[in-house]
């Protein structure tokens, strides 16, 4: 009878706790240029007849200053958060049966050339011991003028993560010295803060914002140096 016992128990466990996922990485090694996101992929499969749903832990960040790395699926996360999954909390949805959906890592180099690596776990939120290690490694190339650290003129790029909540990166470029602003604004143009207002050599930049203290919505944000003046739209979620 026990050894009946033992043999329901080892085969339920089997059932309980077979292979849930296929997980596919096309590349772990990229190259990319400054301000342009270097996108890794990890393609899941839901190999179950039920919803799963997948969780991504990022567990080293090991990037050369003014890089950051973001979690994403559905949409991109906030660069300090370490931790996601296919859940309500996340705005998103477990996995159908036999559904495929792919996860990803950005990382996006600014400012400094070099060569970064970031360690994740992809793996089962109903069964963490289901999972897989990925060390990703990314690096920086030179293919232009544009590229090297002294731009040609002045831009404001698009904020990083977009929707965001509560922190994003806004890259931009200064082509000339001068005074630089960077100002915030709520959707009926009023302005609600001051990022930047100092003096900038030439030189490609990054400002990290952090909302915390706003509430959700559209915000507009505008980058002023000399005559060149430009403005783009970030959305806040929470």
């Amino acid at each position: 009878m026990k050894k009946l016992l033992l043999v329901l128990i080892a085969f339920c466990s089997q059932v309980l706790f077979a292979q849930a996922f296929n997980f596919v990485v096309p590349d772990t090694i990229k190259s990319g240029i400054l301000n342009a996101d270097i996108i890794f992929e990890v393609e899941i499969t839901n190999l179950t007849s039920s919803h799963q749903s997948v969780y991504m832990v990022r567990k080293s960040n090991s990037l050369p200053e003014n890089w950051v790395s973001s979690l994403c699926f559905d949409v991109c996360f906030a660069p300090f958060l370490d931790s996601v999954n296919t859940t309500a909390a996340f705005n998103s949805s477990p996995l159908n049966a036999g559904e495929k959906r792919i996860m990803s890592l950005h990382v996006t180099p600014s400012v400094n050339q070099g060569t970064g690596t970031v360690k994740l776990i992809v793996g089962n939120l109903n069964n963490p011991s289901e999972n897989k290690t990925i060390i990703f490694t990314a690096f920086s190339t030179l293919t232009s003028v544009n590229d090297i650290k002294i731009p040609n003129g002045f831009s404001l790029a698009q904020n990083y993560p977009n929707p965001f909540n509560p922190s994003t990166v806004i890259n931009y470029s200064v082509g000339q010295a001068g005074q630089v602003t960077l100002r915030l604004y709520n959707i009926l143009g009023k302005e609600t803060s001051t990022l930047i207002n100092e003096f900038k050599e030439p030189g490609n930049y990054n400002y990290e914002f952090n909302a915390k203290d706003l509430a959700a919505g559209v915000y507009l944000y505008k980058f002023t140096s000399g005559n060149f003046v430009s403005v783009k739209k970030m959305i806040l979620m929470k």
